[in-house]
């Protein structure tokens, strides 16, 4: 007669006790099966997701930043930057740029829109629909835009870990931190 630990095991024949083993060497991993399985950067295995269908999307709806603005919601979508007050009406352009996308915008409490034009080192202010350069980089593309109680613009640029300022007061821009 089985013991009384192996009960369960009549009771449930679809469970089965744990297994273990140890998979140290890469050699411990060349018998096991690939396909269906996915291993992340972190190295964590898991099973892999299959696609099921696929849909286009058009460009407006690509948002790369969006902040909101008094009654409006801003956001930028390939290279155009638009604005919506939440009503049933469409959004509405507010201007286009030409790059191939914009990654930010930040607003000022004047209600100017600040932008960055991706590829390409340039921020522009954007007022009544007419985009001017504001300052560049010389480097990388602004990915990141912070714009504070005063109205200066911090501009974080990707690639090379440099923080800008944009001092509203003086109308110049600075670098005041590089973690490159």
């Amino acid at each position: 007669t089985p013991s009384s630990s192996y009960a369960p095991a009549k009771q449930y024949p679809h469970m089965r006790g744990a297994l273990s083993w140890k998979q140290a060497t890469e050699e411990d991993f060349h018998g096991g099966k690939t396909e269906e399985a996915a291993l992340d950067s972190r190295g964590r295995l898991s099973p892999a997701l299959k696609e099921a269908a696929r849909t286009k999307i058009s460009p407006e709806m690509q948002v790369w930043s969006i902040k909101p603005f008094n009654d409006s919601v801003y956001r930028s979508a390939q290279n155009k930057i638009l604005s919506w007050t939440g009503n049933s009406q469409p959004p509405a352009l507010v201007t286009k740029l030409s790059c191939s996308f914009i990654p930010a915008i930040g607003i000022d409490s004047k209600g100017t829109v600040y932008a960055s034009a991706a590829p390409g080192d340039k921020l522009y202010a954007v007022r009544g629909g007419k985009a001017d350069i504001l300052f560049r980089t010389g480097g990388h593309t602004v990915t990141s835009i912070y714009i504070d109680p005063s109205d200066n613009i911090y501009a974080g640029v990707a690639g090379e870990g440099k923080v800008w300022k944009y001092d509203a007061q003086q109308k110049s821009a600075k670098v005041i931190f590089d973690f490159g």
